[in-house]
């Protein structure tokens, strides 16, 4: 269920609820791939080969139309429940004990010492005074200043298409809203707007004047920035003058990082580089979206570059995570990469001289312990024919299937 909260006198509300070098091709071997073999099932490791195995030959089945290989059969995942009515708090918790073990930044402007806060679940990080301490709170932020603690910097954030945490504002109090100018958030320009009563600054709302209930779009996540004074009574209230600036340096210091991604079900995890957004797939038998992930390469903004990850327990012998073709093919280079601590082939797929994917072993399945993975890069747009995969998209892959770990370990 989520809790709203309401930022007394800014009656500013969030309701919270519950994201190396590239190998060396040359150092394979090129071997011709019939284009119409017949699908491979079976639930066991393939052991990995210098050469393009048999094993890979079999799983390679009919050319599809356009060359566009279908992977993983992932339609689109089931919509989030809507949101109930949620009780009623005063604040943010912002009253908790803060966080003491963050590590110190220089200031690039200057030369002071900052601290750096990093969020590794969002894959979000930014920099603030050490006049303020921070407390973390689900789905915000608090920075406290603690010559004056009523003074709070407070931070919504969640994913774009989380539909069961709702990051809102509910208005203001009694005053006017002023745009005083423009602040750069993660390589857009977002408003700084100050709300005035009676001639005194009371708060400041970054991207809020035009629509209350507008959050700020910073790739896959949602954000709610502004900084108040909470104390009492509100008419006296007033922000010094050089919190602007303090706080517009801390807007401005906010970056996205890899993401780890945890599947707690399962027990792994996985690092997400900030250029690939990660998204649930369904696979065919399964109700639901819990045994496949996709990784989409945003620079591409077709969104036809995608890191298909299967996975499933050993004895889930209904679920199939074995991919179901590839296009047309006429040469593979093989090599070799880490994956959990062991050795699995890396198969570059090619066709009339240009690399099209990567089969990682050989897109069999790949058994760890009692879990059993596939992984495949895929290209799904149109012009099939003329599209070569970028040696460093292959690389970011290749990292990310390396960077794999069981929860735990």
């Amino acid at each position: 269920m989520s809790k709203t909260i309401i930022f007394l006198g800014l009656w500013l509300a969030l309701l919270t609820g519950c994201a190396v070098p590239a190998g060396n091709e040359s150092a394979g071997m090129a071997t011709t791939v019939p284009p119409t073999p017949t699908l491979h099932t079976e639930v066991t490791a393939v052991a990995p080969t210098q050469t393009v195995p048999s094993a890979l030959i079999d799983t390679l089945p009919a050319i599809m139309p356009d060359g566009a290989p279908p992977t993983l059969n992932t339609p689109e995942p089931a919509p989030a429940p809507t949101p109930s009515e949620s009780p009623i708090l005063s604040l943010p918790q912002c009253d908790q004990r803060p966080l003491t073990d963050l590590p110190p930044h220089s200031h690039p402007e200057t030369g002071k010492t900052w601290y750096r806060y990093a969020n590794e679940a969002y894959g979000f990080a930014f920099t603030f005074p050490p006049e303020w301490e921070l407390v973390e709170g689900q789905n915000y932020i608090c920075l406290n200043y603690r010559p004056k603690p009523d003074i709070k910097f407070i931070i919504g954030f969640k994913w774009f298409d989380d539909r069961q945490t709702t990051v809102i504002r509910s208005g203001v109090a009694e005053g006017e809203l002023t745009t005083t100018g423009t602040i750069p958030l993660l390589g857009r320009e977002i408003e700084r707007n100050i709300w005035r009563y009676e001639g005194k600054d009371k708060a400041i709302l970054y991207d809020n004047l035009h629509d209350n209930t507008r959050t700020i779009r910073a790739s896959d996540l949602l954000f709610t920035l502004s900084l108040g004074d909470f104390s009492t009574p509100d008419e006296t209230t007033e922000l010094p003058s050089d919190m602007i600036p303090i706080a517009d340096a801390i807007v401005a210091s906010f970056e996205l990082i890899d993401r780890l991604y945890v599947n707690q079900t399962y027990g792994f995890s996985l690092v997400v580089p900030p250029e690939w957004r990660l998204q649930p797939a369904r696979v065919y038998g399964t109700p639901d979206d819990q045994n496949a992930i996709q990784l989409t390469y945003r620079p591409d903004r077709t969104n036809s570059i995608v890191l298909s990850i299967g996975f499933k327990r050993q004895d889930e012998e209904d679920i199939h995570i074995v991919r179901t073709g590839v296009p047309e093919m006429d040469e593979a280079i093989t090599s070799e990469i880490s994956f959990m601590g062991r050795t699995i082939g890396r198969d570059v797929l090619r066709y009339e001289g240009k690399n099209k994917m990567i089969l990682y072993h050989g897109g069999g399945p790949i058994q760890i312990n009692d879990l059993i993975f596939t992984l495949s890069l895929d290209y799904f747009g149109l012009n099939y024919g003329a599209f070569a995969m970028p040696a460093e998209v292959m690389a970011m892959a290749d990292e990310i299937v390396q960077s794999f770990a069981l929860v735990g370990e």
